[in-house]
C-alpha cells in the first residue's frame, strides 16, 4: 500500500527520504490556504509592478519555487485503485468502532464517571497498543509503536484523521464517534474539497484567472522569507523533535485589585481599595467594641 505522505513531507524532499511530518502536508487546509492566498499576492504584485525594480529577478525566482513546492503538495495526496481505497475505506470504519469501545459514554462524561474518574486508564488506553490495525494501514499512514498488529488509541486516532480527510469525511474526532452522541445522524458527512488544491489543480492545466491589484505595501524580502518560512512548517506539523522539551504554559489569574477608597471615620485618613473596605472597617468595629468595655 503507498503511504499517503510525499515528497514535501520527507528529508530533503527524497522520494525516499525518511518521513519528517506526523500528518502529510496536503491535509493541512488552513496552512496550504494561506500559502495559495501569499503566491497569488505575490504573482499579482509582479505583474503588476508594484515590486522594486532591483527585487524582480529574486522575487520571480522565489515565485518560481514556491509554486514547484505548492504542486509538489497538491501532487502529494495519493491516488489509490478502487480496490485499495475500500481496503482503506473498511479498516477506518472497523477503527471507528473500535475506537468508539473504548470510550466513554456521553452519560458517563456529563455525571463524572469518565476518563476524569479513570485518569490512569485513558493514559494507558492512549500510550500503549491495545487497538488491532489492519498492515495496510499501518504502512500507508506510517503508525508507530505497533505490537502484535496493536497500537495505541493515540495512534488509531492519526490513522482515523488521515483517512478521513482522504475520503472528505467529518466524522475524525472522538466526540464524533462517542457512543450516544451519534444517534441523530447515522452516516458521517462526507463530499469537503479544499477549494485551494481543488484551484491549484486547475491552475496545473493552464486555466488563468483574473486578478485585482493589491495596493497593500510589504517589503519583498520579508514576504519571500515568510512564504518560504510557511513551507519549512508543514513538515513539523505535530511531532514532537527529540531532546526538545515542550512547556506547556499556565495561566497566571489576574488579582482583582478593586476601586480606590477612603476611609471616613474620624482621625483615620487610611487609603487603599474597596477589596479592603470590609476589613478595615470590622478593625475600627473591634476597637469600638474594646473601648466600651474598658469603660464599663
Amino acid at each position: 500500500m503507498k503511504s499517503v505522505f510525499g515528497k514535501p513531507d520527507r528529508k530533503h524532499n527524497a522520494d525516499d527520504g525518511v518521513i519528517c511530518s506526523e500528518y502529510p502536508a496536503w491535509m493541512m487546509d488552513g496552512q496550504i490556504n494561506s500559502l495559495g492566498e501569499d503566491i497569488d499576492t505575490l504573482e499579482r504584485d509582479l505583474n503588476s509592478g508594484f515590486i522594486p525594480s532591483e527585487d524582480v529577478f529574486g522575487a520571480k525566482q522565489a515565485l518560481g519555487d514556491f509554486k514547484e513546492r505548492f504542486d509538489d503538495i497538491v501532487r502529494s495526496k495519493p491516488n489509490y485503485s478502487v480496490s485499495e481505497e475500500k481496503v482503506l475505506h473498511d479498516g477506518l470504519e472497523q477503527l471507528n468502532d473500535d475506537v468508539a469501545d473504548t470510550l466513554y459514554s456521553r452519560y458517563d462524561q456529563l455525571k463524572g464517571k469518565g476518563s476524569i474518574a479513570r485518569p490512569q486508564r485513558e493514559a494507558d488506553l492512549n500510550d500503549m497498543p491495545c487497538i488491532e490495525v489492519s498492515q495496510a494501514i499501518i504502512d500507508a499512514c506510517n503508525l508507530n509503536h505497533v505490537k502484535n498488529g496493536r497500537v495505541s488509541r493515540n495512534q488509531a486516532d492519526k490513522a482515523r484523521k488521515i483517512l478521513c480527510s482522504y475520503f472528505g469525511r467529518d466524522d475524525a474526532s472522538r466526540e464524533a464517534i462517542r457512543p450516544e452522541n451519534n444517534a441523530s445522524r447515522k452516516r458521517p458527512m462526507v463530499g469537503y474539497v479544499n477549494e485551494r488544491l481543488a484551484k491549484r489543480h486547475e491552475e496545473i492545466f493552464g486555466k488563468k484567472e483574473k486578478f485585482v491589484p493589491d495596493e497593500k505595501s510589504v517589503d519583498i524580502k520579508d514576504r519571500i522569507k515568510t512564504i518560504g518560512d510557511k513551507f519549512d512548517s508543514l513538515k513539523d506539523n505535530g511531532a514532537t523533535k527529540p531532546g526538545v522539551e515542550i512547556k506547556q504554559e499556565v495561566p497566571v489569574k489576574k488579582k482583582k485589585g478593586g476601586k480606590f477608597w477612603k476611609c471616613e471615620e474620624d482621625n483615620c485618613g487610611y487609603e487603599g481599595t474597596t477589596s479592603q473596605k470590609g476589613i478595615h472597617i470590622a478593625g475600627h468595629a473591634r476597637k469600638r467594641k474594646l473601648a466600651l468595655a474598658a469603660k464599663e
